[in-house]
């Protein structure tokens, strides 16, 4: 349902009596649709749990829509956890739709 959601038709845009060709969005969350807070909701607490399950001893932080793990270790412990983030984040985008944006991440 969510992949619906996000990946469905969402029509045009008109702009100075011109409209445009159908959008299809490649991913995300709608911006301005009514339902998009609570689709984002619930498609956070998918990550969340992902996150949990596949990582331990990781801190999870959320503020509006972004999202910052701090994983604390050694070296040899955080790549670990890093290889594992990068299968629960493959997981996530299997579910989802989404994909981590990489030109985002630090």
């Amino acid at each position: 349902m969510l992949k619906h959601f996000m990946k469905e038709e969402l029509g045009f845009l008109v702009g100075n009596k011109v409209a445009s060709t159908w959008i299809n969005p490649d991913g995300g969350i709608r911006q301005g649709d009514s339902l998009s807070p609570a689709v984002y909701v619930m498609v956070t607490i998918i990550l969340c749990i992902l996150l949990k399950k596949e990582l331990t001893n990781v801190i999870v932080l959320l503020y509006a829509d972004d999202t910052l793990l701090w994983i604390p270790g050694d070296l040899e412990t955080v790549c670990q956890q890093l290889r594992k983030l990068k299968e629960g984040m493959l997981k996530y985008a299997e579910y989802t739709g989404q994909e981590m944006n990489v030109g985002k991440r630090k």
